[in-house]
């Protein structure tokens, strides 16, 4: 099986959002600044202790590590697919 294409970056949570099966973060921004990191049942997201959580555990302020896929939507702002999130403080 092939690898995704992926990135790792590091932001600040500045909105979640969860309209019906459509999940969400932005980092780094709000309106059209930052980035859009969609979120599935497949997204991995795991706490400071390394234990993993749901998008519920996540909060604005909080600072992730985060894996995404290499492709990134043209929009303002950009969206793109989270693979895992990590807290690294909140």
């Amino acid at each position: 099986m092939e690898q995704p294409m992926m990135v790792a970056r590091n932001g600040v949570i500045t909105s979640i959002r969860k309209i019906g099966k459509y999940k969400s973060i932005q980092i780094d921004g709000i309106g059209v600044n930052g980035v859009v990191l969609n979120v599935d049942e497949n997204t991995i997201i795991r706490n400071q202790a390394g234990e993993i959580i749901g998008l519920d555990d996540l909060a604005i302020g909080m600072v992730i590590h985060v894996q995404h896929s290499l492709a990134m939507t043209m929009s303002l702002p950009p969206q793109t697919y989270a693979y895992s999130i990590n807290i690294q403080s909140s």
